[in-house]
């Protein structure tokens, strides 16, 4: 594997953790709202997150 290639690698997975780094704060949220009863606005956070992105960033 090329300097190039490693680089590019890593790019790509540190934009990934980027993302499920995003995602757990996201996550919390929505899991803070439902213990205080909140379940429609947490089921709004969880319905935003985009699983694509995750999808798209782990090829």
């Amino acid at each position: 594997m090329s300097l190039k290639e490693l680089d590019k690698k890593e790019k790509q997975v540190s934009e990934l953790q980027a993302e499920l780094d995003r995602r757990t704060v996201e996550e919390q949220k929505a899991a803070d709202l439902m213990t205080e009863g909140r379940n429609k606005e947490g089921d709004a956070v969880l319905a935003d997150l985009d699983d694509d992105v995750i999808i798209k960033l782990a090829e």
